[in-house]
């Protein structure tokens, strides 16, 4: 997995890479190495932001002060699965986190490694939703359930329904899914988005 650590302390950041790297992660930050504790400028000023490359997980190490680690806020409004230390994590981003730890071991490579594939909450709301709607108007029977994941920058979003609906009616299906994550981006992010309807037994 590729995965984003958001750390304002160079030491911080390598104690949670270590662990991370022993297990074949790769494991890259929003600051140049040892430039962590300036916060600015991040490496998309001069160079590229990770994000941009594609990114699995992150994970929030959190400050002494309580203050949420810088990039945090690209990190969620990317819709990217984000694990938190809890010891040091500002309380505000407990409701965005996708899992917790308490110490950076073996644990948070468990943590990181759980949400390889995981449902995307937000995204998942989003898509459901669109295809609940459609469904209604369309006076199809159900059940459809709707799941978005996340592959790096690909998003996929994997719609499980009956196989009495027809082509048209799911490409119907599949259109609101795509616009409802495409809508649920911000704009100018760059992700490849797919849409599979898969014929529930």
């Amino acid at each position: 997995m590729r995965i984003l650590l958001l750390a304002d302390d160079d030491g911080h950041f390598r104690e949670a890479a270590e662990p991370l790297e022993r297990k074949g992660h790769e494991v890259v930050g929003c600051h140049p190495d040892g430039a962590a504790g300036h916060r600015w400028p991040c490496s998309a000023v001069d160079d590229m932001c990770p994000l941009d490359e594609g990114i699995d997980a992150a994970v929030a190490l959190g400050t002494p002060d309580g203050r949420p680690d810088a990039g945090v806020g690209c990190v969620v409004r990317q819709h990217i699965p984000l694990v938190i230390d809890t010891e040091k994590s500002a309380n505000e981003l407990w409701p965005f986190a996708a899992a917790m730890v308490d110490s950076l071991d073996d644990s948070l490579v468990d943590a990181v490694e759980s949400l390889q594939g995981a449902p995307l909450p937000r995204l998942t709301d989003a898509a459901a939703g669109a295809v609940a709607g459609i469904a209604d108007r369309l006076e199809l029977e159900g059940p459809f359930e709707t799941v978005v994941t996340r592959n790096r920058r690909n998003i996929q979003a994997t719609i499980h329904g009956p196989e009495s609906t027809t082509k048209e009616q799911r490409a119907s299906i599949a259109q609101a899914a795509f616009a409802a994550v495409r809508n649920a981006l911000p704009t100018g992010v760059t992700n490849q988005i797919n849409v599979a309807y898969d014929v529930r037994p």
